[in-house]
């Protein structure tokens, strides 16, 4: 169980991509309603759309051709409906909040990566244009057609295990300790990446489209308990809750921390703080602050036009 007054030291980010980072899910239903229509089905409605959200395409297309009894095999309607998608893919655009939360990340040096269902050749023509926020993944994604995700997609842990592996990697080469996946937040829209991130041992921050709110009318809760909790938008994370603040972060000194006499570890100057404002040079400890200590100045991620 997560403490409820006061997050772990939260030590790296896993995001998602389709849905949560860019809208390409309304891409995919656009798509689909194209094929839907000639044979005089669809269109998709939200009680199939949130089935699909996040799993792999084989078995996102065998939930389509059941629920609209298509007479076509898996592959067919991927071909069919690829040549929608393909001229869709350029039209992406990132969602509310998602790149402001992207370049928060490179800026404090928080470690992360991604993990989507998406195969190389998809990934690439949706996110072509919005190199100035996915060129931060460049050593640091998942794909859905990794040859260690076969059989293992959504709602199994393995992407975001895989993910948070990549960024370990980069840990030991700079001498840094291991990143455990209690210490992760993973950013998702789907329930399968939900589940996946839960089932992983981390933190989830579900941001489902309020549109899969109105299906799942409450049962969002039960899904997430304790393990996560959702949010109506990236723009709307809180940075401070999770103690994403370095020390230049706070703006007043904290009105109570352990001394280097009593034993305290000092960290470098690069050091996170859960929850401590700027204190006395040579006095600070990321574990310990006095509750009468000053708020930070800065809870939320600034957006692009602050």
């Amino acid at each position: 169980m997560f403490p409820t007054r006061m997050r772990r030291n939260i030590k790296a980010c896993l995001f998602d991509m389709d849905g949560l980072l860019i809208d390409s899910e309304d891409k995919y239903t656009v798509a689909a309603n194209i094929v839907l229509k000639t044979y005089n089905k669809g269109p998709m409605t939200w009680d199939i759309k949130i089935r699909l959200q996040g799993l792999p395409g084989p078995a996102a297309n065998k939930i389509m051709l059941e629920a609209y009894g298509l007479p076509l095999t898996s592959e067919e309607f991927m071909a069919k409906s690829t040549i929608a998608q393909e001229q869709l893919w350029p039209t992406c655009k990132y969602m509310p909040g998602a790149i402001e939360l992207l370049n928060y990340c490179q800026a404090k040096g928080i470690p992360f990566a991604l993990a989507s269902g998406s195969n190389t050749l998809n990934y690439e023509r949706k996110t072509g244009h919005l190199q100035d926020g996915f060129s931060l993944f460049k050593h640091h994604r998942i794909l859905g057609d990794d040859p260690r995700l076969v059989g293992r997609g959504k709602p199994k842990p393995d992407c975001w295990l895989l993910a948070l592996a990549s960024l370990n990697e980069e840990q030991a080469k700079q001498g840094k300790p291991e990143i455990k996946p209690e210490e992760c937040l993973v950013f998702e829209d789907g329930i399968p990446g939900v589940e996946a991130g839960i089932a992983a041992g981390c933190y989830v921050i579900w941001v489902p489209d309020h549109r899969a709110l109105g299906i799942l009318n409450g049962k969002e809760k039960d899904i997430i308990g304790d393990r996560g909790e959702i949010l109506s938008s990236l723009a709307d994370f809180d940075v401070s809750k999770f103690g994403f603040y370095r020390r230049s972060d706070y703006a007043k000194p904290c009105c109570a921390v352990r001394t280097r006499s009593e034993g305290a570890s000092i960290p470098d100057s690069g050091a996170w703080y859960l929850s401590i404002p700027r204190a006395l040079p040579g006095m600070v400890t990321p574990w310990f602050a006095s509750p009468r200590c000053s708020k930070p100045t800065n809870a939320r991620i600034p957006s692009r036009n602050a």
